[in-house]
């Protein structure tokens, strides 16, 4: 219907490779003179829609058809289904009295709808001096969340830090300096920029949930480029750990990781990787 409601104009002819005009209508009642032939438009397509929609709806029935709606308190500007049924000869009758339907309306029992307590989020419990553990696992989340996010150069890197210690409660200016740091050597590093450089990327994903073997998996992060023998696949794993390749654990993990993709890209290259808070990319072997 054409209300006063907002709307999205897309010109887009059939076969072409983009559509010659995308625009935002914030007013369907103040449309400007530029996309009035293109709102004109939509509003002909919205029609097309809605008897194309009376048209199955009338025509599914195999024996009798039975038609109920109820009466709008504002109409709505054009020709409704109903009216439309109504002028083609559709017998209509109420099936409710107004006046009966009063009296009911009056006996009824009121609704009562309970209300749910407001939402109080707990705050971050503050990291002990001696709390490690927790400090590690804090700044290494916050860590996947700047690098989630993927700022652009233009960017400020700085600001997106700070949101994601705050979200993580990372506290003190020297974890928040070792964030920073880690971020800027693993977006902007030579040996690690090319993982995150989109121009470069045939496909790039984030905190990529895999089912593999009945267990699922999350890879930090998972990147394609593309060769002349076909796409390259790598499994990456963001570690605060500065060797990571040295824990057993975290190799048997990532290599997991890689058998997964493996088996889901078959015929294609598939390689994995540590990428050090240093800035490093250190490729885990077949072995």
């Amino acid at each position: 219907s054409q209300g006063d409601s907002a709307s999205l104009l897309i010109d887009w002819p059939p076969g072409a490779d983009a559509p010659r005009r995308v625009a935002f209508l914030a007013s369907a009642t103040r449309c400007p003179p530029s996309l009035r032939a293109d709102f004109e438009l939509e509003l002909q397509a919205r029609l097309r829609e809605d008897l194309n929609g009376l048209y199955v709806a009338m025509t599914r029935a195999k024996q009798w058809l039975h038609l109920s709606a109820t009466e709008a308190h504002k109409a709505a500007p054009g020709r409704s289904a109903w009216s439309r049924l109504a002028a083609a000869g559709v017998a209509s009758e109420p099936l409710v009295d107004e006046a009966e339907f009063s009296a009911l309306a009056a006996d009824a029992a009121p609704i009562v709808l309970r209300e749910l307590p407001a939402l109080v989020w707990p705050e971050a419990r503050a990291v002990e001096a001696g709390d490690d553990d927790v400090a590690a696992a804090r700044l290494g989340r916050a860590l996947h969340r700047v690098l989630e996010w993927q700022p652009a150069p233009g960017a400020s890197l700085a600001r997106a830090c700070a949101a994601a210690a705050r979200a993580f409660g990372v506290t003190g200016a020297d974890a928040e300096e070792q964030l920073l740091d880690a971020a800027q050597r693993l977006l902007h590093g030579p040996a690690t920029r090319r993982f995150f450089d989109p121009a470069g990327l045939a496909a790039a994903h984030n905190e990529l949930p895999l089912l593999w073997q009945g267990e699922w998996l999350r890879l930090d992060r998972l990147v394609a480029f593309e060769r002349a023998e076909g796409r390259e696949w790598w499994v990456l794993d963001h570690k605060l750990h500065p060797a990571p390749h040295t824990v057993p654990a975290l190799r048997e993990q990532l290599a997991r990781y890689r058998d997964a993709v493996r088996a889901l890209q078959p015929g294609e290259k598939v390689r994995a990787a540590f990428l050090s808070a240093g800035g490093e990319c250190i490729e885990l072997g077949d072995d």
